[in-house]
């Protein structure tokens, strides 16, 4: 399973950064020692400052999002969308929010559904919806679906 929690997402990429960072630090002595002293230091040097912002640009587009309470899996969004498309019953996607809580993905939805239905026949395609989606995406923890009558 794979994770979404951000920090242990990002840390792994940074230990790796650390890694390479503490080897081309000591390539940048180890040419310095064989004779090269004009221009190795630099070179290292740029490596391990562009190292570090791509660390530090990873961390900050993602936190920004958590942040922002925004959620970006548009494949995920597309298979939810294309779970609620089977049933006949909707007639159109109002609106689908999803965002993260944690490891787990919460949201709402909304569908358009023919307004001669009774409030039995809503509740049954609301009830449907729900647990289809909710069945084929385990880390879907709480989706509110909610029905809007339509003529």
């Amino acid at each position: 399973m794979k994770c979404k929690i951000l920090s242990l997402n990002v840390d792994p990429k940074n230990s790796i950064k650390d890694a390479s960072s503490s080897f081309v630090a000591f390539g940048s002595v180890l040419l310095t020692t064989i004779g090269f002293h004009e221009g190795a230091d630099a070179i290292c040097g740029m490596l391990v400052a562009f190292y570090i912002l791509t660390v530090a640009y990873v961390a900050l587009r993602e936190s920004s999002l958590v942040l922002l309470d925004a959620f970006h899996d548009p494949e995920l969004t597309k298979e939810i969308e294309s779970v609620i498309h089977m049933n006949r019953q909707v007639k159109s996607i109002k609106e689908l929010k999803l965002r993260r809580a944690g490891p787990l993905t919460v949201g709402i939805l909304e569908v358009a559904v023919d307004g001669d239905m009774t409030v039995r026949q809503m509740h049954t395609v609301v009830t449907e919806l729900e647990n289809s989606i909710k069945k084929r995406f385990a880390g879907l923890r709480n989706l509110t679906v909610k029905a809007i009558p339509t003529p």
